[in-house]
């Protein structure tokens, strides 16, 4: 699948889908390009839409993790979300992926916490209420979710939007290198190569 195959919707700037028209080039060129042109926003709905939808909730939690540590007590529904997403991610049963849904309509898809939990909720399954005719969700609407999710949590300190939103994009470019399905960790083992000291120095 081509790279503009892949971003087909995606929420991008124009300058971004002109750059698109013309590109011949992988996905992480891609991005190496949009972070030299400062297109941070962009890079982060690229990455999201690249990777595998596990492997782009498991670097949404990383994110969220790490910036909500110093964040206000204020913030303690967006910890929520995170908890359930990332108990989606070690046991993705159905019944984790529906609390996580249920969790982030019940918060009207506003701030972190929700849109972490749709993004989990939104893996697959139906996103129809209990009882009603199975709905699947879009192709992309996870992806979306995760980058939705980077977008408010970046802009929850607007003083450090930039270096908040630099801070997603460097996770994701240490923990994923490539940027390819086919030479990324699951999160589950590269969570156990990490405990064994093997996870090594990010890819450049």
């Amino acid at each position: 699948m081509s790279i503009q195959s892949s971003l087909e919707s995606a929420s991008l700037s124009s300058a971004t889908r002109e750059r698109l028209e013309t590109f011949a080039g992988n996905a992480r060129q891609l991005i190496d390009e949009l972070v030299s042109a400062g297109a941070r926003r962009d890079t982060l709905t690229v990455i999201a839409r690249v990777l595998p939808q596990q492997f782009a909730l498991a670097w949404a939690c990383e994110c969220i993790r790490n910036l909500l540590v110093r964040d206000a007590p204020a913030y303690e529904v967006d910890r929520a979300g995170l908890a359930l997403a990332e108990r989606w991610l070690q046991d993705p049963s159905e019944d984790n992926r529906r609390t996580a849904l249920d969790f982030a309509e019940y918060g009207n898809f506003n701030g972190v916490g929700a849109w972490i939990a749709a993004a989990a909720g939104w893996t697959g399954g139906s996103i129809a209420p209990p009882g009603y005719t199975p709905v699947p969700p879009g192709k992309h609407l996870a992806a979306d979710a995760v980058a939705t999710t980077l977008v408010y949590l970046a802009s929850q300190r607007p003083d450090e939007l930039a270096e908040r939103e630099a801070f997603c994009v460097t996770v994701a470019r240490d923990r994923f290198g490539s940027l390819t399905h086919s030479e990324t960790v699951p999160p589950a083992q590269a969570a156990q190569q990490k405990r064994a000291g093997k996870l090594g120095a990010p890819q450049s």
